[in-house]
């Protein structure tokens, strides 16, 4: 069973009176999703500012501080589909041109389950609002202990270059701004399903500015987002004050963990309960991963 606390005080971790997601089927209600699927239908991203109570983001600050020591470090270089360098690129071809990423995570073991991260990330409230924004189809908590849930840790001279994401959506609520950079920049709609688009992601690569739309999330912030059309990368943070975001995950199926083959890729370590869970097969699809 997911292990969240249902009885915990929502009204103290989110501003009930701008975001009543406490009131699903209320007219307030609808019109908040409403909203956010507007900013989603237009440019594939929800901004949903102070979303977080004050008081909450700064206790979860200070627990996400804490937390810092056990993170897991990542550091590759990557194209911006994560993909093999074509033998023979084209001048322009964005799958030769490589950036940076390097940030931390802490995996989802290692939030206290009665800690204001875990309560209100995990919230059922919350988790029926990212549906209702999303409209495509019933979403569960992800219950894999390392992918749960992550915040995600970059210091100074740590980015996430350009990329496209294979995931349908990412969640996420900024915790702590940096003193400079870390800004989150996309440029929505930059492909489709049927059209890569080479000489225009090619274009934002090079420094085109004209279709890139920043995004200075400040604590408290709430972001929705689709990027598997829209090309998008956090810069470099300058300074001594790390930038932590919230990284929320949900699965189209009950009781989904990864494959211990998946985790060993990511974390360098497998819990029993993917071990456990692959026995079950407890799986949505039958795709490799």
């Amino acid at each position: 069973m997911p292990e969240q606390m249902t009885d915990f005080d929502l009204g103290s971790l989110v501003d009930l009176d701008r975001y009543p997601i406490h009131a699903r089927g209320s007219q307030a209600y609808a019109d908040t999703v409403r909203l956010a699927r507007k900013g989603l239908g237009t440019e594939e991203c929800a901004y949903l500012p102070d979303f977080a109570r004050p008081e909450a983001v700064a206790r979860m600050q200070e627990e996400a501080e804490s937390l810092i020591p056990k993170a897991v470090y990542f550091s590759q270089q990557h194209n911006p589909y994560f993909s093999k360098v074509p033998e023979n690129p084209g001048p322009r071809d964005p799958r030769a041109i490589l950036g940076r990423k390097n940030n931390g995570l802490v995996p989802g073991e290692a939030f206290p389950r009665d800690g204001l991260i875990w309560n209100l990330c995990r919230h059922p409230a919350v988790k029926d609002f990212v549906e209702d924004c999303m409209a495509s189809g019933p979403l569960h908590f992800y219950e894999d202990p390392y992918g749960c849930l992550n915040v995600s840790v970059q210091r100074a001279g740590e980015q996430f270059a350009w990329h496209f994401d294979t995931n349908e959506f990412t969640v996420s609520i900024q915790l702590q701004k940096p003193e400079a950079g870390g800004v989150f920049e996309f440029a929505p709609n930059i492909r489709t399903p049927e059209n890569e688009c080479y000489d225009d992601v090619a274009a934002v690569l090079e420094g085109d500015r004209s279709k890139v739309i920043p995004l200075d999330l400040r604590p408290g912030d709430m972001q929705l987002f689709k990027g598997r059309y829209s090309v998008h990368r956090v810069t470099e943070v300058e300074g001594d004050t790390p930038r932590l975001i919230a990284l929320l995950a949900y699965a189209r199926a009950p009781g989904m963990y990864a494959t211990p083959e998946r985790s060993q890729q990511i974390w360098g370590m497998v819990h029993p309960k993917q071990i456990e869970a692959a026995a079950r097969h407890q799986r949505a699809d039958n795709l490799t991963d």
